[in-house]
Order: C-alpha cells, then structure tokens, then sequence
C-alpha cells in the first residue's frame, strides 16, 4: 500500500531499553505499519522481551542473527527484507515521540523531498533529566552545504522512500555509515530535509562511541567517508580534497560553506550520457 511503513531497528544486547523503544514507536506507527527488528546475535535478554511484544502486536517482526556482524549489515539485511514503500529509522534505545511518522509522510508528499528527519531531545538515564536539542528545519536546498559542515541530522529520525535507499547501494561499512549515505545521497541529486520539531527523544550515555576520541580518529581516517565528502564537494563546485581542507584548515572550508549558503547552488549531477542534471 502506497504510504506504508517499515520502521527498521538494528539491535544488540537491548534488553535494558528495547521495551520502550517499540512500544513508543508502535504507539505513533498506523495499523498497517510494521517495525522490522534484526538481532544483532545479543547475549542478553533482547530477543526475550522482542518475542513477548511480538504475542501481542503483529505489526513487530524479528529477523535473529547468529553471529555479530554490525550495524551497516543488519541494516541493509532489513532493508532487503523491506517491501513498503516508505521505511523509516529506529534504534534499539532511543524514543519516538508521539506523531512523528504521520508528519514526516506529511513532509515527504507534500514538499518533494526523498528522506527526511526531525529535529530530537536528548535525555539520560530518565526523560525528567532532559534538555531540548534546538535545530531550525533544514531545507532541501540548504541540506547540502550543512552536510558539508557536520552530519546534523540524527539517524534514528530518519524516513524516506525505500526505492532511493536500495537505489543508493544501501549502507556501507563505515565508521559513520549513516553519514556516507546522506553524502551519496546528496550527490546523486536527492532531495533530504529535517523539521524543526523533535521526532525523537535521543538517549544520551557516558559510554557513546560517537563521543569518543578513539572513534574521531577512526572517523578522520576513514576513507569511504573522505571519498563521499569530496564527491558531494564537487558537485556542489568545490575543488580539491575538501575533507583535508576541513581538517587543515577549518576556517576557510567554514567560509566556503558560508558563501554556498549564501549562493544557494545546488548539486550538479553528471547523467550517464554526460550530461549534467539538477
């Protein structure tokens, strides 16, 4: 049915938070929605309490995982096993906040975009210790240079057409594997945006791998990430290696972002015939 929902949630060792994070999800998917979960081989009780929501709600469906083999792979083996035409974005230990999907299908028919996310509060170990995460929408055309700056969009907010996901190649291994596919994205010509009004309450805990400075080693290192960073740079009309200029010298790449934003230029995607299209 056109307009229906996979919400896909890559899961490991979530027994603690996996409760809440469906049960929120299920509360503000439609009825004919499904929330697709791979167990990414936990050894808690994850796949216990799945089995428990899935006795009482049809929409959750599980796929077990007998070895660990990461986020990338989990996600595009949910992905394939995705048959609507809209899937959105999950994790195991975040939740969504009411009316989310039914604003961002909204958002994905009526402004032309093909992915979209929101905006999110962060909280810790309860949601009466919470601060808001205060972000503008970010338009399609304004999406581009932003990417270029920071990945300002969280990835468990996500919705978009599954055609364009799939299309895209899915996700691929990476440091920041969400990151590289909104670049690739963008590259290609899609359009994505992000609303201004939180989606999501974001689980904030002393122990993220995103915070640490071994990942942001790991993170200026990666070359899958350098190679899509500059692709979108040049499309945008950037030359040379972008990603070094934003680590050298991040005052002048922070300019160049600047002026694009200013300019509004958008992407130049090159055709298969050698051609260019907007």
């Amino acid at each position: 049915m056109p307009g229906q929902v996979t919400v896909i949630m890559p899961v490991a060792d979530s027994g603690k938070t996996i409760e809440a994070a469906v049960r929120t999800t299920l509360l503000s998917l439609d009825r004919e929605g499904v929330v697709l979960v791979y167990d990414d081989a936990s050894s808690d009780d994850t796949v216990d309490k799945l089995k428990r929501i899935m006795s009482r709600d049809r929409r959750v469906r599980l796929i077990r995982g007998q070895t660990r083999v990461g986020v990338a792979v989990a996600l595009n083996a949910l992905l394939s096993e995705t048959t609507t035409d809209l899937v959105a974005r999950m994790d195991g230990d975040d939740l969504v906040l009411p009316g989310r999907f039914r604003r961002q299908v909204h958002e994905l028919t009526t402004s032309r975009v093909d992915v979209t996310f929101t905006s999110r509060i962060n909280f810790g170990s309860n949601l009466r210790h919470y601060r808001p995460y205060l972000q503008r929408r970010i338009s399609p055309d304004r999406m581009p240079w932003l990417m270029l700056s920071s990945n300002p969009v969280p990835h468990s907010s996500m919705l978009g057409r599954t055609r364009v996901l799939t299309g895209a190649g899915g996700y691929r291994q990476s440091v920041a594997e969400d990151y590289d596919l909104w670049l690739r994205l963008l590259s290609s010509g899609h359009r994505l945006s992000s609303s201004a009004i939180p989606g999501i309450a974001y689980r904030m805990h002393p122990n993220q791998v995103t915070r640490s400075a071994e990942w942001l080693v790991r993170f200026e290192k990666d070359e899958v990430l350098r190679a899509s960073y500059n692709q979108l740079a040049i499309t945008l009309g950037l030359d040379g290696d972008a990603w070094e200029l934003r680590r050298a010298r991040p005052d002048v790449a922070a300019n160049r972002i600047k002026a694009g934003l200013r300019s509004g230029r958008q992407p130049v995607v090159h055709d298969s015939a050698g051609g260019t299209a907007l």
